[in-house]
């Protein structure tokens, strides 16, 4: 197989997977946990929120002179930071729940 055809099918598999996560987490978790290839997107929401958080102090730094408005930069960092605390809380759960059942 080639080096490209291999990156290309595991970058949509890991795309893939992440929709999943994301639009039906407890049928995708289920299969994450059955094929037990791609279990480490459990922890997806921690890489993501580093991400979110990134890029939310960058525009901060970049657009608070233009937008002084600190009541939305308060809101939108405190839905990102709890949408991602849930998410990682709830595909955990199923992780775990997954991982026992399936033994």
């Amino acid at each position: 197989m080639q080096k490209r055809t291999l990156l290309t099918s595991t970058f949509y598999s890991v795309l893939q997977a992440s929709a999943g996560l994301l639009i039906h987490p407890y049928q995708t978790m289920q299969h994450l946990v059955e094929d037990k290839i791609f279990m480490w997107l459990t922890f997806l929401p921690i890489l993501l929120v580093t991400l979110f958080f990134f890029i939310w102090w960058l525009a901060l730094q970049s657009f608070f002179a233009t937008i002084p408005y600190i009541g939305a930069w308060a809101f939108t960092l405190i839905w990102g930071g709890s949408f991602f605390v849930f998410w990682q809380v709830l595909l955990f759960y199923l992780f775990l729940r997954f991982l026992i059942t399936l033994k």
